[in-house]
């Protein structure tokens, strides 16, 4: 009998190695197709709805529906309809986000958001309103300098596209605006509290000074003092062109 040597020894005690597998073949992604790549990159792709019902607008459609309300707007003020369609596509997806964290902010724009309260006649009563004295919010009212104030505060585009009524006011009331009301719009506007968190039908018989002073907003200035010094100096210039005579 054949005496195994040490190397055939080593070999019988040695575990066998198992052979490994051959790693499966490597799967390349499918090359997108003409129509998938032109749909991925097309300007006409409808995002998926929101909620049930919801039509949501290519940027081409937002886009259109913005500038025709927006102009028609202009054209006639009164359509509060168009007015509505022009703020809504103009504040979404971006300047509606800013809004809604600033009100989240504040307590009362918590609670804003929880009653979600409608303007209506009955909740906005104008014979009421007109009743109330003129030191008063809802006895007081500003015109353009109102939409100067609402852009530089909400950033809203609707507000900045409303200053183009500016165009539809006499020459006198134009300058007035660019010298005296617009700075004075757009500087309150930027310095003072975010007025999206104002529960305005509850402060419809607050004094207007006092609620300027709880939002940081200065005094504007009195439209009736402008007037009689734009009426002194017509004055003194008549005046001066009779003498020269």
């Amino acid at each position: 009998m054949k005496t195994p040597t040490a190397s055939s020894v080593h070999c019988l005690l040695r575990r066998p190695v198992a052979a490994r597998p051959a790693p499966p073949p490597a799967v390349l992604p499918a090359p997108p197709t003409r129509q998938q790549t032109a749909r991925a990159f097309s300007v006409l792709n409808r995002p998926p709805p929101n909620y049930p019902g919801h039509l949501p607008l290519t940027r081409i459609e937002r886009a259109a529906l913005a500038l025709g309300s927006g102009v028609l707007s202009l054209a006639n003020p009164y359509r509060g309809d168009l007015i509505a369609v022009c703020g809504e596509a103009t504040a979404t997806p971006y300047f509606i986000h800013r809004l809604h964290r600033a009100m989240l902010a504040s307590a009362t724009g918590r609670r804003i958001l929880r009653d979600r309260p409608r303007i209506t006649s009955s909740s906005l009563d104008l014979p009421r309103l007109r009743a109330l004295p003129p030191n008063t919010v809802g006895g007081t009212y500003g015109e353009v300098a109102i939409k100067a104030f609402e852009f530089a505060n909400t950033l809203l585009p609707m507000t900045g596209f409303a200053l183009l009524a500016v165009a539809t006011l006499k020459k006198s009331e134009r300058q007035r605006f660019w010298s005296v009301y617009g700075p004075w719009a757009l500087r309150n506007g930027l310095r003072s509290d975010e007025v999206i968190n104002i529960y305005w039908e509850e402060e419809m018989e607050t004094d207007v000074q006092e609620l300027r002073q709880r939002l940081g907003i200065e005094q504007p200035p009195d439209l009736r003092d402008i007037r009689k010094r734009e009426r002194e100096e017509r004055r003194k210039r008549k005046q001066g062109w009779r003498a020269r005579q």
